[in-house]
């Protein structure tokens, strides 16, 4: 007996209601979606992580001022704040009315200068609302 999820030509196997998956085991347009970040990705040369395992620390401050720093020396530098208990970044920028504008399928970073930023505070209606994410999404 086979399984059959009325998926004609790829097998089945995979779930009712599921794309039929291309020969990776993706389907077609996520195969699509992974090469474009992976491109994207690959133009990165450096990356600095501001990480500490304590809060109250200094971490935004030192965060905004390397990329500022670096940003005026000239330098390509994109600042991505992912503190979901508490985005600062824009905050410390003078950011905390703009909001992110779609660029094709993708969410354009804002820019103060040469500086591109994002955060997830950008995409919170109200400066407090919660951002609920479970386990393995938040890690």
């Amino acid at each position: 007996m086979s399984k059959d999820n009325g998926h004609a030509g790829c097998g089945g196997g995979h779930g009712i209601g599921a794309s039929c998956p291309s020969a990776g085991g993706k389907p077609q347009e996520q195969e699509a979606d992974d090469r474009r970040l992976a491109a994207s990705l690959a133009r990165i040369r450096h990356t600095v992580l501001v990480l500490s395992g304590k809060g109250g620390v200094g971490k935004s401050t030192v965060a905004v001022n390397l990329a500022a720093a670096l940003a005026l020396a000239g330098r390509q530098v994109g600042l991505l704040d992912i503190d979901i208990h508490g985005p600062s970044i824009p905050t410390m920028l003078g950011l905390t009315k703009a909001e992110p504008v779609m660029s094709g399928t993708a969410i354009a970073p804002l820019e103060i200068g040469s500086l591109k930023v994002m955060s997830i505070a950008f995409l919170l209606r109200e400066p407090d609302q919660a951002v609920i994410w479970r386990g393995p999404m938040k890690m």
